[in-house]
């Protein structure tokens, strides 16, 4: 009956959880996390809504992708998995550079 925390595992699935945490002013009492940021879910982490937000780095997926097609081209060897790096966001740390850049790309383009 008692909800303590919610994962949602995609962004269109945070959007509804946040509209429901605010809708029902539970947002304050059950941990939220989000996987990939949104305007909306950036500011719900300012406002203490979401409590953090898993984040990917896609230009390092890019990176990683073309490297290891070119590995395969040239016969060289290639990782069966390539870790391209995932993050956590937090009300704490979102201000940081590095955080900063992976919550809104789009600015830094």
């Amino acid at each position: 009956d008692e909800v303590n925390g919610i994962f949602a595992v995609c962004e269109p699935n945070a959007a509804g959880v946040l509209g429901a945490l605010k809708e029902t002013e539970l947002g304050t009492k059950v941990k939220f996390i989000a996987f990939d940021p949104s305007e909306n879910l950036v500011r719900a982490m300012e406002e203490g809504i979401c409590h953090g937000i898993v984040l990917q780095d896609p230009v390092t997926m890019g990176y990683q992708s073309v490297m290891a097609m070119v590995k395969k081209i040239r016969g060289e060897s290639v990782e069966k998995r390539i870790g391209t790096g995932e993050f956590l966001a937090t009300p704490e740390n979102m201000k940081t550079p590095e955080m900063d850049k992976l919550l809104s790309p789009e600015r830094f383009e």
